[in-house]
């Protein structure tokens, strides 16, 4: 059983707009991600402070809208939201700026999983990317364990301190090496992320159906 969990809320500064509301060859990207993912995960929840999130629990009834409950720290508490409003062990992790998810690496992701794991990372060029990645629920423990506090109050805070990857230091994580990666996913597309306007272009010449496992 595996929930995903997209994290919608980001400033987008360079962008200059809200990511989640892009638009790639007539198709939004968060609303192909939600179809994408709804073939291989129970539910899916969306983090966003938006108001115009709730748009998207009224076009999939299985799609639940949650807000940040500790405010200030970045992707980290999309995560922590997530893993709070989620009912499942597992839960998939993503950014909504990365709009080639491949499925069929999701499921193998799955696959790895062993007891033990509260992580399951991909690594590209030897570095981790946990925005497309698996989370056990307990994480979300560990994260306000980082913060050193269960409520908001996190300024103050350098932003160093609230690293994803400083959660990954604290937990057992299993990662994903990227010849295995390579087999779904043979030029990484899934790891694409649009952070600029220049790199909106890059996406929109690129098939989402090509990067798409059925």
């Amino acid at each position: 059983m595996l929930n995903a969990i997209i994290l919608a809320g980001g400033q987008s500064l360079r962008f200059g707009s809200d990511k989640a509301e892009m638009v790639i060859k007539g198709k939004g990207v968060l609303e192909t991600l939600i179809n994408s993912l709804s073939g291989v995960c129970q539910k899916i929840i969306v983090v966003s402070n938006a108001q115009h999130a709730v748009s998207y629990s009224a076009k999939h009834p299985d799609v639940r809208v949650v807000g940040d409950v500790i405010c200030g720290i970045g992707p980290l508490g999309g995560i922590h939201a997530g893993l709070l409003a989620s009912d499942t062990q597992y839960n998939l992790v993503l950014a909504c700026d990365m709009p080639f998810i491949n499925t069929g690496f999701v499921r193998y992701m799955v696959s790895q999983i062993k007891p033990e794991d509260m992580a399951i990372i991909p690594m590209i060029a030897n570095r981790a990317e946990p925005l497309c990645g698996i989370y056990d629920r307990g994480c979300s423990n560990e994260i306000e364990g980082l913060i050193g506090t269960n409520t908001v109050g996190s300024q103050g805070k350098k932003a160093r301190e609230f690293c994803i990857l400083r959660l990954l230091d604290r937990v057992r994580v299993r990662y994903i090496e990227e010849e295995a990666i390579r087999q779904f996913d043979p030029q990484l597309h899934m790891f694409f992320n649009i952070n600029t306007r220049q790199d909106m272009k890059q996406a929109e010449n690129r098939s989402l159906q090509s990067t798409r496992h059925r």
